[in-house]
C-alpha cells in the first residue's frame, strides 16, 4: 500500500510539475552536451587554457574587448615555453578544401601564377595603377593610406628594373611580420601521428592550429618584434633564422599559391608611389597602429592615415 501511495504521490508531482521537470532537463542535456569535450586537453595530457560554456576560449573576441590577432598573441604567450597549448571553441568552420578536393583545385590553380602568366599581367597591374589615378586624383592632401593610396602612370620598363632591388622585398617582408592578414592558419590532422618525443597521439580530424602572429613577434626569433627593421631579412640574420618562422603566406604545399602574384603586385605599387609621392605624418597618423577589436582579419581601427605630397 505505502508503494503505491509513493508512486500515486510521484505521478501528481509530475503531472503538476512536468513543465519544470523538461526545463531542468533540458539546461542538463544543454550543460553536458556543450562541456563534454572541455576535457579533452586533459585526457592527453596538453596544458591548456580553461573553457566557458557556449563561448569556449573566446571570451574576449565574443565582447570584442581583443583584436583577433591581440588574443592569439596573448595565447601565444600563456604557453611560451611549451611546445604546444589547447584551446577550445564550441564550434569550428574552416573555410579551406580538404584532401583530393584541394589536390585537385590547387592542380588547376597553379599554372595560373606561373612566371610566363605573371609576366602577361603586367599590363593589366599598369591598367589598374592608371585607373587607381584617375579615381584617387580628385582627393587632397589628407588621404587614408587604407583606401586612398595614389599613383600614377610609369614605364614598365623602369618598374621591371627596379623590382630587382632586394630592398623592396626586405621592407615587405618585415612589413608583412609585423602586420600579417591572418593572426593562424589551421590545419586538419588527415593520418594518425604521434607527437615527437610525447606520447600525445593526433587522430584524424583533429585541428591544430599555427600562431602565426605569435611567432612572428616572438621575441626569442625576432629581437624586439615592436621594432621595424626591414635587415631582419638580410644576410645572415636571415640566413639562421628556419624559414618556417616567417609564415605571413603560410609554408609547406598549402602555402599561399598566390604568393608571387601579390609580392609582385606590392612592388610596382611601391615602386610606383615612391616615385611620385613624399609621404609624412599628420594629425590623423595612428602610431602605434591598434587593430579592429571587432573583425577577424587584420583591420585598423581608424584607418591608415599618412598626409602624401607630390614630388
Amino acid at each position: 500500500m505505502e508503494s503505491q501511495s509513493f508512486a500515486r504521490q510521484l505521478l501528481q508531482i509530475l503531472a503538476e510539475d512536468w513543465k519544470l521537470i523538461v526545463i531542468l532537463t533540458t539546461i542538463f542535456a544543454f550543460y553536458f552536451y556543450y562541456t563534454s569535450t572541455f576535457d579533452f586537453f586533459k585526457k592527453k595530457g596538453i596544458p591548456f587554457m580553461k573553457p566557458v560554456i557556449l563561448l569556449g576560449n573566446l571570451g574576449p573576441r565574443v565582447r570584442a574587448t581583443k583584436s583577433f590577432h591581440d588574443y592569439q598573441l596573448e595565447i601565444y604567450n600563456r604557453f611560451k615555453g611549451s611546445r604546444f597549448g589547447g584551446e577550445t571553441f564550441t564550434n569550428r568552420l574552416l573555410f579551406e578544401l580538404k584532401g583530393g578536393e584541394w589536390k585537385g583545385v590547387r592542380s588547376t590553380m597553379t599554372p595560373v601564377f606561373s612566371s610566363a602568366r605573371l609576366k602577361n599581367m603586367l599590363p593589366l597591374l599598369e591598367l589598374c595603377s592608371n585607373q587607381m589615378v584617375t579615381y584617387f586624383g580628385q582627393y587632397g592632401k589628407f588621404v587614408s593610406a587604407e583606401a586612398k593610396l595614389l599613383v600614377t602612370s610609369h614605364s614598365f620598363n623602369v618598374i621591371c628594373f627596379l623590382l630587382q632591388f632586394e630592398n623592396l622585398c626586405f621592407t615587405l617582408s618585415e612589413t608583412l611580420r609585423m602586420y600579417p592578414p591572418v593572426s593562424r592558419v589551421d590545419r586538419v590532422v588527415t593520418k594518425p601521428y604521434t607527437l615527437p618525443e610525447t606520447n600525445i597521439q593526433l587522430n584524424i580530424g583533429d585541428i591544430v592550429a599555427i600562431p602565426i602572429y605569435g611567432v612572428h613577434m616572438d621575441p626569442e626569433y625576432y629581437p624586439e618584434p615592436q621594432e621595424f627593421r626591414p635587415e631582419r631579412f638580410i644576410g645572415e640574420d636571415k640566413k639562421d633564422r628556419p624559414s618556417h618562422l616567417f609564415l605571413a603566406f603560410g609554408a609547406g604545399p598549402r602555402n599561399c599559391i598566390g604568393l608571387r602574384f601579390a609580392m609582385i603586385s606590392a612592388k610596382i605599387a611601391m615602386v610606383c608611389l615612391m616615385q611620385n609621392f613624399k609621404y609624412t605624418t599628420c594629425d590623423k597618423t595612428q602610431d602605434p597602429v591598434t587593430f579592429d577589436k571587432r573583425a577577424l582579419l587584420l583591420k585598423t581601427s581608424t584607418g591608415l592615415w599618412v598626409r602624401i605630397d607630390k614630388l
